[in-house]
């Protein structure tokens, strides 16, 4: 995996330094945009090539050193990060932006010392051990990239994706252990019944025509194909019949969470 995703990185384009100016013409075209606000961090070459892995090769990312930018630009793409990361002032903070086309659709902030050289031998070394062991560069992809954060970060920006609401992801102090994350307890109380939950993976199964025992890739392939047969986009002219396929579309993402949340649980 991590190889795969190497190479796509390598193979698209460059990393783009953008001007507030220039904003315009990335954010408009067709397909997904990453766009990280910085002030003097590095991008990531890790979360680079995890997002051209699984997002595809219309991805591409630009950064936009917001350190320089003047305090009273008027930019409705600036206007629109700041809202979404939910804070106060004139220019976005820190992080990822992910656009579908100039519409924005996600923020993530930004990740602590990304590719810190420390943390990259480490994941290498780990890698490599498994490699050697098992002959299995899948196994030494998963191993490498164990624990890391740009995978939070890839998680969330594939939700946001195929999503139709703009979502925020949460600030590292917001975030519950991972422990928690997968169905664990909250406050000392389940998330939800056993039963209950059965019964919502087995509507997911049913809406998606797939099995709890599908592998996930599998069931994701399920889930694009219903997402791109059933796209709002292309009742633009029929506007009930496109409120009926919004409302599927959110049903479809969220049985594909329950799927994905029973398999890892």
């Amino acid at each position: 995996m991590a190889c795969m995703d190497t190479v796509a990185a390598i193979a698209a384009p460059m990393l783009a330094e953008l001007a507030v100016d220039d904003l315009k013409e990335f954010l408009g075209k067709r397909g997904l945009r990453v766009l990280q606000a910085h002030r003097g961090g590095p991008f990531g070459v890790v979360l680079k090539s995890l997002l051209h892995g699984r997002l595809g090769g219309d991805l591409r990312c630009g950064r936009l050193d917001v350190g320089v930018l003047p305090e009273d630009a008027d930019h409705s793409a600036l206007r629109a990060m700041v809202d979404l990361a939910g804070v106060q002032g004139e220019l976005p903070p820190d992080g990822y932006y992910l656009f579908k086309g100039a519409v924005l659709v996600g923020y993530h902030p930004a990740l602590e010392a990304p590719d810190a050289l420390g943390s990259l031998v480490l994941a290498g070394a780990r890698g490599v051990r498994v490699l050697l062991t098992h002959r299995s560069t899948g196994a030494a992809g998963r191993a490498a990239l164990d624990g890391r954060p740009e995978l939070d970060v890839l998680q969330f920006f594939e939700d946001a994706a195929t999503g139709w609401t703009p979502k925020r992801a949460p600030a590292a102090g917001d975030r519950r252990k991972a422990n928690d994350r997968r169905g664990g307890a909250r406050g000392g109380e389940p998330r939800r019944s056993g039963d209950a939950f059965l019964d919502e993976l087995t509507a997911a199964c049913a809406l998606l025509g797939v099995t709890p025992e599908t592998p996930l890739r599998q069931v994701k392939a399920a889930r694009n194909r219903m997402m791109r047969a059933n796209h709002p986009d292309r009742l633009a002219h029929f506007p009930q019949r496109q409120e009926e396929a919004t409302r599927l579309t959110v049903q479809i993402n969220h049985a594909f969470s329950v799927i994905r949340q029973a398999q890892r649980s």
